[in-house]
């Protein structure tokens, strides 16, 4: 069976190396936020050292935003977010975060754009983790419970039509420009957490997460160029 990662409270996955370091950026992920949780951080990169300097996206289920996708950059104590319609509990939801430049952040959930967002505030100097599953700065943050698979990052914003792409339920590998890291995490690829472009392979932290069903249908090339990570057909 093909295979996603389920995190219960207090578990996450995590590499002590920034898979960014300067703007422009894309993350995105499929999710299941279940309904019993409480804020679900999905992809974070930041300063191990320090709560007040990383970019993140994460479902909201409680305070402002509730029920969206919000998208954050933070510098200091300043929050800068995009979130799009409310996204539907217990079921797998794609969300892209869109971090164009210093001044703008925009997020897509299921392919649909919400509202794009503008700051001058702050660069991506000192980040030093990236994280699945928590806010891990310096007090990790872990929120309720999720699912999260097919994770990546672009060196470049991606375009709306990218992310309608995704949200069809195509591989990150159809978007091979600038793409810098990807974790399968199942799937295709077999039940391990390697970064199978960029070589940032994931450790547990907290203890293992679970392994669950993958999302359904993801579709992936024929041929991916994998290096050394080959194919599990």
């Amino acid at each position: 069976m093909a295979m996603a990662v389920y995190f219960p409270p207090n578990k996450a996955l995590y590499v002590d190396q920034p898979a960014v370091t300067a703007f422009p950026f894309t993350m995105a992920c499929w999710f299941i936020a279940y309904s019993y949780g409480n804020n679900r951080p999905c992809v974070w990169v930041g300063d191990k050292t320090n709560d007040d300097y990383n970019c993140h996206m994460e479902a909201r289920a409680g305070g402002e935003h509730l029920y969206r996708v919000r998208v954050s950059k933070h510098t200091i104590s300043t929050p800068r977010s995009s979130h799009p319609f409310p996204y539907t509990e217990d079921i797998w939801q794609h969300a892209v975060g869109v971090f164009d430049g210093p001044n703008s952040v925009l997020g897509y959930l299921n392919g649909v754009a919400g509202d794009e967002n503008t700051d001058t505030s702050g660069v991506p100097a000192g980040y030093n983790r990236t994280a699945l599953g928590c806010r891990m700065g310096l007090t990790p943050y872990y929120g309720g419970n999720k699912d999260l698979a097919e994770v990546a990052i672009w060196h470049r914003p991606l375009e709306s039509w990218e992310a309608d792409i995704l949200a069809n339920r195509h591989s990150p590998l159809f978007l091979l420009d600038g793409l810098k890291h990807y974790w399968p995490l199942g799937g295709r690829f077999g039940q391990h957490y390697r970064d199978i472009v960029g070589g940032y392979d994931l450790s547990e932290w907290g203890g293992a997460p679970e392994w669950t069903a993958h999302p359904p249908g993801i579709i992936y090339p024929d041929d991916p160029q994998l290096g050394a990570y080959r194919v599990q057909e």
